[in-house]
């Protein structure tokens, strides 16, 4: 990254520089802002996704936790896929298209090759460059789920298994489980 080996936190700052890097593209620094204000309104990151991506946040949760259709039918998910999630038009054209171009050429959206696809989208005005879109080209190419806390700690929903309380009576502190870095691709050949 930047010709560093060195691991970088992940933040929506650090997309945004990677894609200018990257690209020449420069990411507007209001939609930026608007993406870290709104995970910092609202510390949950799925609901901070929901807000972002006018996803319905009950549906981003299940999507989330695995919640399948029935208790006694394990097969079938109550929300299968993330565009299945009522998000905005905005949200599903961009991910939509980019799944959709990923599916007919495997090759096509490979590392900074996805980086370039949604440059061009936004560049040609196919996409429009708003927070939602914005969300779902680093949900597609930085692989930022709903889970993505934006911030440099990871997120769980989930009990930790370091706290001594049930998970509705932790802290958002107590729900961060360690840091993240974003690392360089290793050769394990």
């Amino acid at each position: 990254m930047f010709g560093s080996e060195q691991p970088v936190v992940p933040t929506f700052s650090f997309f945004a520089e990677f894609v200018k890097s990257s690209s020449g593209f420069e990411i507007p620094l209001d939609l930026t802002r608007d993406l870290v204000a709104a995970y910092a309104e609202q510390p949950n990151p799925m609901a901070a996704f929901s807000k972002v991506t006018g996803c319905d946040e009950k549906k981003v949760r299940a999507l989330e936790y695995g919640v399948r259709k029935s208790p006694t039918d394990f097969i079938e998910a109550l929300v299968p896929d993330i565009l299945d999630a009522g998000c905005s038009e905005k949200f599903y054209k961009v991910y939509k298209t980019a799944r959709t171009a990923s599916r007919d050429y495997p090759l096509a959206l490979e590392g900074e090759k996805c980086v370039t696809y949604f440059v061009e989208k936004f560049k040609n005005l196919e996409f429009d460059l708003a927070a939602d879109s914005l969300r779902a080209f680093y949900a597609f190419c930085f692989d930022a789920s709903p889970l993505f806390t934006g911030n440099g700690f990871s997120f769980s929903g989930m009990v930790n298994a370091n706290n001594e309380v049930a998970f509705a009576a932790t802290t958002f502190s107590q729900q961060l489980t360690s840091r993240e870095f974003v690392v360089p691709l290793t050769n394990t050949a």
